[in-house]
């Protein structure tokens, strides 16, 4: 069984690049229970939460000068979708493991309306409750959840509940790559930078210890 990540992304840029190495990780570690999979969960989050720690507005807004699709993305895009997709992962998990028939917000790559806004103070809160919906949807169902009920990915197949638990934390810390990528690139704001905003519009920071994010 695997005991390190994969080495290379497997969301954004390179989705679908690489196929059998993440199903064989995703149908492995689908065999452990929630209790081994909730601190690899955390980690992942923690990942996100360290890549966007003390941000400002004004670098959340920053977008790409170039690039299409998710190359196009800043760090509030990034958001969004991780909140949009989380909280549909939340109701996923839950009907999963409790045997419910499957009825889940439609999606597609990319996805991230159910977030409409890319103010700073509003993504934290965002991310903060739709993170807080999966961590309950696993405790619902922790210790009789249903393992023979299966929603299946576009790339990786039919995944159980806790499959697609391992599947989330796997795109989180592809984000939180991304994002990192997004502070790196030339033109993104300096901590420093002069804004031509509103003042209320450009003060906010992200920190950790702010957030009410489980870990």
């Amino acid at each position: 069984m695997r005991d390190k990540p994969l080495a290379s992304p497997i969301t954004g840029e390179t989705w679908g690049d690489v196929i059998e190495p993440v199903r064989e990780l995703l149908l492995q570690e689908a065999a452990l229970p929630f209790s081994a999979l909730r601190p690899k969960l955390a980690a992942a989050r923690q990942d996100l939460l360290n890549a966007i720690e003390g941000i400002s507005e004004q670098q959340a807004a920053f977008r790409p000068p170039t690039g299409e699709g998710e190359a196009a993305w800043g760090i509030a895009e990034a958001l969004r979708h991780v909140a949009s997709v989380e909280a549909i992962m939340a109701d996923r998990i839950r009907q999963l493991g409790s045997g419910q028939p499957l009825q889940l917000t439609p999606t597609y790559p990319g996805y991230m309306e159910a977030v409409d806004t890319r103010r700073l103070p509003e993504l934290a809160a965002a991310i903060t409750t739709s993170h807080t919906a999966l961590l309950a949807a696993v405790a619902e169902i922790e210790g009789h959840e249903r393992l023979d009920t299966f929603d299946t990915h576009r790339r990786f197949g039919e995944l159980n509940c806790r499959g697609w638990l391992v599947m989330h934390g796997l795109h989180e810390q592809d984000h939180a790559r991304q994002i990192e990528k997004i502070k790196r690139l030339d033109g993104y704001p300096s901590r420093c930078s002069i804004s031509t905003g509103p003042p209320a519009a450009n003060t906010a920071t992200f920190s950790i210890t702010s957030s009410t994010s489980s870990r």
